[in-house]
């Protein structure tokens, strides 16, 4: 192991401690922000709290795209591969369809998740394709005969009322207090920089940045990302957009 990776390891085990200290409100902020390209024992360890809030195991059951995966067959215990996404879809609906997630405090909005809003000019089709993976989900799970991993009703919910915890204007001190650095290397970006605009994260050591549109509903939206310069390029981000919004329309043309 090069110091690089040691002082990754060190990191980790700081923000691991960290969570564990922390509130369910702080954890539903690190699943909102959270960069799915980094290993997900963080999230792991979430889902499986009693006090994981039922909008928190949403959050992160979605964003993990699970039209993506045949998760209902996945039999890997969560945690075996920190990067596997499969068992923890399966380990949420699982816990869901056996007694739930009983704190319920937290709001969730799928639109905000997903980096829109209601007044968004695509707002429409958004809500179309998170509708359809329902529908997807549902229509994929008829012949799985283990009931405990289908999509329960409370999972098919496009928002849930409560307070509101992690969305962009959020400001609360929590990435203040996040551990980000570790013997002088940066943290390889579980959590974002909040000065750029929404939907940019920290990429790697060397400051790149990773420009996401922040339409994240299913596998085939992220396979339309695309890298940005450092500054936040307005038009590279206004091309993306326009781009996805293209594609969706065409898609339910279709």
């Amino acid at each position: 192991m090069d110091d690089f990776e040691a002082a990754q390891e060190r990191l980790h085990a700081r923000q691991m401690e960290f969570l564990k200290n922390s509130s369910p409100d702080d954890w539903h902020r690190y699943a909102f922000f959270f960069n799915w390209n980094e290993r997900l024992d963080g999230l792991f360890w979430i889902v499986g709290q009693p006090q994981c809030d039922r909008s928190t195991a949403l959050l992160i059951f979605w964003k993990g795209e699970p039209t993506g995966y045949d998760y209902e067959e996945d039999d890997e215990p969560m945690g075996d591969d920190i990067y596997a996404v499969a068992p923890m879809l399966r380990f949420i609906s699982e816990r869901f369809n056996s007694g739930g997630y009983g704190r319920a405090e937290i709001a969730y909005d799928f639109l905000e998740a997903t980096g829109h809003d209601a007044g968004s000019e695509y707002a429409s089709v958004i809500e179309a394709g998170r509708l359809r993976d329902f529908e997807a989900l549902v229509e994929r799970q008829k012949d799985v005969p283990n009931a405990r991993v289908k999509l329960h009703p409370d999972m098919m919910v496009l928002r849930v009322p409560g307070r509101k915890v992690g969305g962009y204007d959020d400001h609360s001190d929590f990435y203040d207090r996040f551990p980000e650095d570790d013997d002088g290397f940066e943290a390889a970006a579980a959590a974002p920089d909040l000065s750029d605009n929404r939907g940019v994260v920290a990429a790697d050591r060397t400051g790149d940045r990773r420009a996401d549109e922040g339409a994240d509903p299913s596998a085939r939206i992220r396979a339309l990302r695309h890298r940005a310069n450092a500054d936040g390029d307005e038009a590279a981000d206004a091309s993306q957009a326009t781009g996805v919004a293209g594609w969706l329309k065409g898609l339910f043309r279709r």
